[in-house]
């Protein structure tokens, strides 16, 4: 999450504490971490922690706000154009090994964003996302799995707003 400003590279964190004429321990402070911790942050290294949210997010096309518990709304428009961006390679490889048959409206951004309500497309982005995921697994369980998902998947194709 790096912000090109002039010739430098800097994180979006250390904006802020500059942008505020912060120091780096003052930050730190704020946020209850050692400066050390902060020292990462402001490095643009997030933690293990975030990273693993940041995943989850991105697979189940949810708002890292909801998922951390800070606020309630689960989906955003940008967040969902950032996901369905994301897995469309994935969408076009499944269609093509399994047969299935991906609407025009949903292949076409605009006429997805007016046609499906923003449940749905997390479904989609969720279901596309954990049949990759299962289909890299070799197991019977799986295998059912991703056999759910992909019935998932089509039925959700078919829901518009």
């Amino acid at each position: 999450m790096q912000k090109k400003v002039g010739k430098e590279n800097i994180s979006r964190v250390k904006l802020l504490r500059v942008w505020h004429y912060l120091q780096a321990n003052e930050m730190a402070d704020l946020a209850g971490i050692t400066y050390r911790a902060y020292q990462k942050f402001e490095k643009d290294e997030p933690s293990l922690q975030l990273n693993r949210l940041i995943v989850w997010a991105d697979t189940f096309g949810v708002t890292l706000d909801w998922l951390s518990g800070r606020l309630d709304n689960m989906y955003s428009e940008d967040v969902m154009s950032y996901c369905e961006e994301k897995m469309e390679a994935k969408l076009k490889s499944l269609a093509a090994k399994h047969e299935l048959d991906v609407p025009s409206r949903y292949k076409n951004k605009n006429m997805r964003k007016s046609s499906y309500d923003l449940e749905t497309r997390r479904n989609i982005v969720s279901y596309v996302n954990l049949i990759e995921y299962f289909s890299k697994q070799n197991t019977d369980r799986s295998h059912f799995l991703m056999e759910e998902e992909l019935m998932k998947l089509q039925d959700n194709f078919t829901r518009l707003k």
